[in-house]
């Protein structure tokens, strides 16, 4: 007895210490939480969900069956990626509209007061007398195509037109009842049954309000087939062809062509697609659309509505299974009229590509300009009527989209490797019971802080480049080719000096000749608790930037300094194997490119 009572006890207490851990860790998870600003919070949490399931892996050794079951997630990550490929490929003109249309096109069961529509059997009408003899009455039309209104008799009307029915209606009851008023209108729609044959999705036998055109039950039966015709719908009644339906007039016209009223009995037959060709490039509307054989290629060019502004004419490639022209040096617009196109041909329009950069600041002629394969900086700027006075070509700015894209990059790589060692401390530490992270509390504020730093960092693309026009022309190797959507800012000249960063009072100083970074901080009041005393980042106008070493004295430091610079001061920590400058250079080198561009416009 007593031998169970130890083991009861013991496992209580290693019960008791689990709960207690946990508990311990949950604290510590919430603390940490909040401790972290709201930008950068879910980052952290998906992160420390997939640390702790890598810490469970390693401690339970998960099965043969879960290892695999993340291989099949693997792999069908790779299956969306690759069919994301897909999604570009040009679907043939029209299939859209019925899948995305159906409310729109479908019929719906409501009384129809177009005076046009034809009365049959199932139709229900309200005729109202009043004067003086007063009913109202609502009456079906029967099979033999009348109704019965008492005290006039039977009236027929079925197959009339309901403006013709209403005259009648009205003419009738005026001769029995003297004195009478009658007011006509249509109460409820017959069903109607219709069959939809030939190249539809879903052939069938469709019931169908009596309000409905062709459109209603090509929707109804799901649309048209692959091998279906667009141009060609027969509408057939008692064995003959009474409607064919192109729907292209209303797609692409808006005509409503298909608007023709369906009986009972009706069949409605989908031919078979005639030339299905395609048309990509200098289009406004590139795709696959289908060709009547009368129809010919300024058909085509009016189905994808018309070429684009920047198409090449003169530039036609055409593809054909069928026929074998020779059109290496491309055709022209009269060539492809001649061509008799058949099935599934291509046709390519090249298109011009018109790049355009833009160049603002302190220009004569600011503005967005077209460049040529071969323009350079240089001829930029001449464009633009060359540098006012007051321009100061040594703080010019270049920015590049695909340099953006790389910064970009390269700032959430070091980003997510932050999140990654910021959150393995954290998880290590619970693993072990402690209440800090590996590094020490101090190591994830200054994680935290430069964390920050890196998630509201916004790209600058800068380049680094001359824009001397007297250097450009003695160095022509240094006179950069433009690129497409590029940006040049020329900033004005300015005489002062930005000191930012862990100082008393940041600010703007005065310029002065042949002075020190230290001298530069001594003028912000120095630096501050926080501050680090060795080491600061200067930012040249130019862009270019230096860690300036200023030695624990800070002694005066040799470095040439320039109207224009931002001096920023670091923080005084480094986490292990974390470079601080390489997390705040970009960032203060974007803040000097910011400030360029708002002394300029706060100068105009």
């Amino acid at each position: 007895m007593k031998s169970n009572r130890y083991i009861f006890l013991t496992l209580l207490l290693v019960s008791l210490s689990s709960h207690s851990q946990d508990f311990k860790q949950d604290e510590l998870d919430s603390e940490f939480l909040n401790s972290l600003p709201d930008s950068i919070k879910n980052d952290v949490l998906s992160e420390m969900s997939a640390a702790k399931e890598e810490v469970m892996e390693e401690n339970y050794r998960p099965s043969t069956k879960l290892r695999k079951s993340q291989t099949v997630r693997d792999f069908q990550k790779y299956l969306d990626e690759k069919s994301k490929e897909n999604e570009n490929i040009e679907l043939r003109f029209g299939s859209e509209f019925f899948k995305t249309l159906q409310s729109t096109f479908s019929p719906i069961n409501e009384a129809n007061y177009d005076p046009n529509y034809i009365l049959d059997y199932g139709d229900f009408l309200n005729v109202d007398i009043v004067g003086a003899s007063e009913s109202e009455n609502e009456l079906e039309i029967m099979r033999d195509g009348s109704i019965f209104i008492p005290s006039v008799g039977k009236i027929y009307i079925g197959g009339m037109r309901l403006s013709e029915a209403k005259k009648i209606i009205s003419s009738k009851i005026a001769e029995k009842l003297i004195g009478s008023e009658t007011y006509v209108s249509l109460a409820e729609l017959r069903d109607i049954q219709i069959l939809v044959t030939g190249e539809s999705y879903s052939p069938g036998i469709y019931t169908l309000s009596g309000g409905s055109n062709p459109l209603h039950a090509i929707v109804m039966s799901g649309g048209i087939s692959e091998k279906g015709s667009y141009r060609k719908i027969d509408v057939k009644r008692d064995g003959s062809i009474v409607k064919s339906i192109d729907v292209y007039k209303a797609f692409i016209f808006g005509d409503q062509d298909y608007n023709f009223r369906l009986r009972s009995g009706d069949v409605l037959y989908v031919n078979q697609a005639f030339n299905l060709i395609r048309v990509s490039g200098g289009v406004n509307r590139p795709g696959l659309y289908e060709l009547l054989p009368d129809e010919n290629f300024n058909d085509l060019i009016r189905f994808s509505n018309g070429f684009s502004y920047n198409s090449n004419k003169e530039k036609i490639y055409y593809e054909s299974i069928l026929n074998d022209i020779d059109n290496g040096n491309g055709l022209t617009q009269n060539d492809l009229n001649e061509i008799n196109l058949e099935m599934y041909d291509s046709i390519h329009i090249e298109q011009n590509v018109i790049k355009t950069v833009s160049i603002e600041g302190a220009v004569k002629r600011p503005g967005i300009y077209k460049i040529t394969e071969d323009e350079t900086l240089t001829d930029l700027i001449n464009r633009a009527g060359g540098y006012k006075k007051n321009a100061y070509p040594f703080g010019g700015i270049l920015s590049r989209e695909d340099v953006k894209e790389i910064q970009a990059k390269q700032v959430e790589a070091e980003y997510r490797s932050l999140i990654k060692k910021l959150v393995t401390s954290v998880v290590t530490a619970q693993s072990i019971g402690s209440g800090q992270t590996g590094g020490g509390m101090g190591t994830s504020e200054s994680m935290i802080f430069m964390l920050d730093q890196l998630k509201n960092y916004k790209p600058d693309g800068r380049v680094i480049t001359e824009f001397n026009l007297n250097r450009l022309q003695s160095m022509p190797k240094d006179n950069i080719l433009m690129k497409a959507d590029d940006k040049i800012f020329i900033p004005e000249i300015t005489n002062s000096v930005l000191v930012i960063g862990e100082v008393e009072s940041s600010g703007s100083f005065p310029y002065r000749d042949n002075k020190s970074v230290n001298y530069y901080i001594q003028q912000a009041g120095g630096i501050d608790q926080l501050g680090d005393e060795g080491y600061a980042v200067l930012v040249q106008p130019n862009g270019i930037s230096k860690k300036i070493n200023f030695g624990l004295s800070l002694r005066s430091n040799k470095t040439e300094i320039y109207p224009g610079s931002v001096i920023f001061v670091e923080r005084d920590f480094e986490p292990q194997g974390i470079s601080y400058a390489a997390v705040v250079a970009p960032v203060v080198s974007s803040i000097a490119v910011s400030l360029a561009s708002l002394n300029t416009i706060t100068n105009n």
